[in-house]
């Protein structure tokens, strides 16, 4: 983030600082952004955000395991194509 300082001076260190984090870091869905994420606040830590940051974290890494389930998943196509042409 090459606006970081502009993002605490706009948002200071109240709930608008932890909804922004949160809105931003929680959909991401790799271990890879994760890694990113923890990587870029170890030197741009704020102790107002270390609990949201570490819930949003958390979410990654349950997107990012559900992505890879689904991905090892071999017989997903055939269950959505089935249910895709299902009369009900």
């Amino acid at each position: 983030m090459e606006n970081w300082e502009h993002l605490k001076k706009t948002y200071g260190s109240g709930l608008m600082i932890t909804w922004f984090v949160s809105a931003v870091v929680s959909p991401f869905a790799s271990f890879e952004n994760a890694k990113e994420v923890e990587e870029f606040f170890a030197t741009h830590a704020m102790p107002c955000i270390a609990r949201t940051l570490r819930q949003s974290l958390e979410r990654v890494n349950i997107n990012a395991n559900w992505v890879q389930s689904v991905q090892n998943e071999n017989e997903l196509g055939d269950a959505v194509k089935e249910l895709a042409y299902r009369k009900y």
